[in-house]
């Protein structure tokens, strides 16, 4: 029994500082490949429809700044010109 218990050890610690397992190896990367021409036409269609999709987005918010310019020169600017 006592002699399994030291091979149990042996291999314990041998196995907590073996080191092997956990060297990183930097291996070369390859060199970006270009992409072709059809791949950047995908990515200018995707960014324009992704602009495209904004545009009723925009006309609302110019739609609540016109509401908000309008309210301000109906209401607000009459009750300053009033109170000087």
């Amino acid at each position: 029994m006592r002699n399994l218990k030291k091979l149990a050890r042996r291999k314990a610690r041998q196995s907590m500082h073996n080191n092997e397992d956990a060297r990183v190896i930097n291996t070369v990367s390859p060199e970006p490949v270009k992409p072709g021409r059809l791949a950047e036409i995908k990515a200018k269609a995707r960014a324009a429809a992704k602009h495209i999709r904004r545009i009723p987005y925009y006309c609302w918010l110019w739609e609540k700044a016109c509401e908000a310019v309008d309210y301000f020169s109906t209401v607000i600017l009459p009750y300053v010109e009033n109170i000087l």
